[in-house]
């Protein structure tokens, strides 16, 4: 892609050569007609990816950096302007998870979480913004289930993804006046390499963990996956989605709407 405007919206996404989510939303916004820089680590993986979507002639740029360094949110907004001429959208992606007992979470622990998965988003949207008022943008940011209901382990990574959500809605209260909009999403389980991995850690058969789990914790028998959630992204910084804003949206096959399990039957 050579440097110049483009008639096309422009969006920044952090994380967005993932495999997963980070896959799903960069894929989801070239389809429905979006330029898209990536801000993502350096690895074979991530440049890849961008490289494979580049040569089938995509209007797509990787931005390689670490999201917690320095000026990296400034950089990555002067490179979308360099190479796009504009900026329209931001989705915070990027993030980590951590499963600790709250007791055993060591300072290190919690200052590389919040850097990762609030501070980056805050730093990224302050960045944005001026060039987001300008084109009456929109910001997405990722939270997680955990915002509403966690598991044990999680609760100091549950409270940054809430932490998340009440951040995203002071962003809508500030710049909507400015035609700005923002919004949170909340996946759940979802269908991706790194949560095959995970679960392949404690279970000899993923598989069929896959299938107890949709069965029982979930109102739908089957997982999101990463171009669900990369479709939800979408439209909400579509004009179709234009009077959405301040909200926080669950895309998790409904586990967040049982009480308790339900019965593992067809």
């Amino acid at each position: 892609m050579s440097s110049g405007a483009t008639q096309r919206k422009v969006a920044i996404v952090t994380g967005g050569a993932g495999a997963g989510i980070g896959h799903g939303i960069t894929a989801a916004l070239l389809q429905h007609g979006w330029a898209v820089l990536v801000v993502d680590r350096d690895d074979v993986v991530g440049c890849e990816f961008v490289w494979s979507l580049r040569e089938k002639g995509e209007p797509v740029y990787l931005f390689a950096a670490d999201i917690t360094a320095g000026a990296v949110p400034e950089a990555a907004v002067a490179t979308a302007l360099e190479q796009f001429g504009r900026l329209d959208g931001l989705v915070n992606n990027a993030g980590a998870g951590l499963c600790k007992p709250i007791a055993e979470i060591s300072d290190e622990d919690f200052d590389r979480l919040l850097d990762l998965d609030f501070r980056a988003v805050f730093r990224f949207c302050r960045a944005a913004l001026p060039e987001l008022r300008r084109t009456r943008g929109t910001i997405v940011n990722v939270g997680s289930v955990h915002a509403h209901a966690t598991i044990p382990g999680y609760g100091l990574y549950a409270a940054i993804k809430a932490g998340v959500e009440s951040f995203t809605r002071g962003l809508a209260v500030d710049y909507g006046p400015a035609g700005v909009r923002a919004n949170c999403i909340h996946p759940g389980m979802v269908e991706s390499p790194q949560n095959r991995d995970l679960i392949g850690r404690f279970a000899g058969d993923v598989d069929a963990w896959i299938a107890n789990y949709t069965a029982t914790k979930q109102l739908l028998p089957y997982l999101p996956t990463g171009q669900d959630v990369g479709q939800l992204v979408a439209f909400l910084m579509s004009d179709a989605g234009r009077t959405i804003t301040g909200q926080s949206i669950a895309i998790d096959a409904g586990s967040l709407a049982m009480l308790f399990e339900r019965e593992n039957r067809p």
